[in-house]
């Protein structure tokens, strides 16, 4: 077969698990007259192809030992997809674009596919919404997905923007797949307000969660999400939903903005039966009120900390992750200057505990909890303290920073940054410490960095147009122990010189 193009998709060194989101063609060749064709592979192992000719089924031929002289890809007849695409109203669509994606299968075999994308189709609808998209081969799973929106290619979109989906859909060579059919979303709407049960007061903020029930009789993923929002401060939501037909929706809610779904039914508050078009209003009240936590983090002397890790949990519960710390901080989770952090949205009634902690590594360095505590009035802020005594496997440096004339460099910011014992950056694993000299230029920063001998160590001083800095090599961190550096001069270099430093480790 003359002029047909053969893609190299991936060569794996052993045979192992074929796919990845990362796969990417290495080389393309056309094939001659008598059909032949020769690929130059670096490396031993077995290769994955895709051919294409046109007037036959894209074709997908999986694992092919390299140094094979006398392979042979055999392509079918070009196989088709085609269906109706609708409005609500029964309306034809006209103009929708339909995007296949072609997922290769192992060994031509009709078990699950991984995902491993080769190349997308796609065909517009006429004025009675009927398309067909042609070209496909039997040694693929086709993804197919329906959108009205214009703009964006169909890798951008298939499968995460779709208006519609239907997943896992073959074809017979030469045959057409008829049925694959659309109705096109329109919105329904649910709104309201989120009250206190007690005092009938706004609670915010509260995650108002969406669940669309799927029909019983159906099979295929239909694409449309579950659907949550954080109310607004006047304890209003306003929730947008894509319907495809009647639908039962399920409304839940959660409190602060928490990661974790609230698909339980002690957080259910009513089912609603929703149409494409409708717009209902469900006001419903919460149990407990809400209140919002200040966190102080200091040390053993009580002097504010800053530049750790701080966070909230559920009082006895353990570790940082997803089971753990609450996701309603003001921020990010680091403690600023001044060695405190709000915590709102939580729950009058439940038992809370503040926590401070900092990464190393892959590590997770707990340096203290607080006392359990709660609000049971609700929609009052506390005080709480949290005293950070523990800094297991942390050291300190102290010394003397003079500028190039031998200044002393008074009273000024300056950071730390490091190679580590491992050859990773200090900033790559935890946040670089910081502190200010004296009026003679000493310094001291404790509980900095983690113990062992670090190759490289270099404090900076950043100034409004230069940076000047020291390198010392060698340093040995000893756990709960303070370094001496002595007396170091610090010299100006340029940005550029000083972003190269920091990217190379140096």
């Amino acid at each position: 077969m003359a002029d047909a193009i053969v893609s190299l998709l991936d060569c794996e060194p052993e045979p192992g698990r074929l796919g990845s989101a990362s796969r990417i063609r290495l080389a393309t060749v056309r094939t001659d007259k008598a059909g032949f064709l020769e690929i130059g592979v670096s490396l031993e192992g077995v290769c994955d192809f895709a051919v294409t000719k046109a007037g036959y089924g894209l074709g997908f031929f999986s694992q092919v030992p390299t140094g094979t002289d006398n392979a042979v890809f055999v392509l079918g007849s070009a196989g088709a997809i085609a269906g109706t695409v609708r409005l609500v109203d029964g309306t034809p669509a006209s103009g929708a674009t339909v995007g296949v994606l072609c997922q290769g299968l192992p060994a031509g075999s009709f078990a699950d596919p991984p995902w491993y994308p080769v190349v997308a189709y796609s065909a517009l609808t006429d004025a009675s919404g009927n398309y067909v998209v042609s070209g496909l081969g039997r040694a693929y799973a086709h993804t197919v997905g329906v959108r009205m929106k214009e703009g964006m290619d169909i890798l951008s979109w298939l499968g995460t923007d779709a208006e519609g989906l239907r997943t896992n859909v073959r074809v017979k060579d030469g045959q057409i797949t008829r049925g694959v059919d659309f109705i096109l979303p329109s919105a329904a709407r649910v709104y309201g307000k989120v009250t206190d049960a007690s005092s009938g007061r706004p609670v915010h903020p509260v995650n108002v969660w969406v669940y669309i029930e799927k029909p019983e009789d159906s099979a295929e993923e239909d694409g449309l999400p579950d659907k949550l929002l954080s109310n607004d401060t006047d304890g209003s939501y306003n929730v947008a939903i894509d319907l495809t037909g009647p639908r039962q929706v399920r409304i839940c809610w959660s409190p602060c903005r928490t990661s974790i779904h609230a698909d339980d039914e002690s957080n259910e508050v009513g089912i609603l039966q929703l149409a494409p078009g409708d717009a209902v209003e469900f006001n419903f009240a919460v149990p407990q009120g809400f209140f919002k936590a200040r966190i102080r983090f200091v040390d053993v002397t009580g002097a504010p900390l800053e530049h750790i890790g701080g966070g909230v949990r559920i009082a006895g519960a353990h570790g940082l992750g997803r089971d753990g710390l609450i996701d309603a901080l003001d921020g990010d989770g680091l403690v600023p200057d001044d060695g405190e952090l709000y915590c709102r949205g939580l729950v009058s009634g439940q038992m809370y505990e503040a926590v401070g902690y900092r990464r190393i590594g892959g590590r997770i360095l707990t340096l203290g909890v607080s006392t359990p505590f709660t609000n049971d009035a609700g929609g009052k802020t506390l005080e709480i303290e949290v005293m950070c005594s523990s800094y297991e496997g942390l050291g300190g440096i102290e010394g003397s920073l003079a500028d190039a004339e031998g200044n002393p460099v008074s009273n000024t910011s300056i950071q730390c940054e490091a190679v580590l014992a491992d050859g990773k950056k200090l900033s790559d694993v935890c946040h670089a410490p910081t502190t200010v000299t004296d009026a003679n230029g000493d310094f001291v920063m404790l509980h900095a960095l983690p113990d062992g001998l670090h190759p490289k160590l270099m404090l900076t001083f950043v100034g409004p147009d230069y940076e000047q800095s020291v390198i010392t090599k060698n340093v040995e961190i000893v756990a709960g122990e303070v370094t001496n550096l002595g007396f170091l001069i610090l010299n100006p270099i340029s940005d550029q010189e000083f972003n190269a430093l920091i990217q190379a480790g140096q």
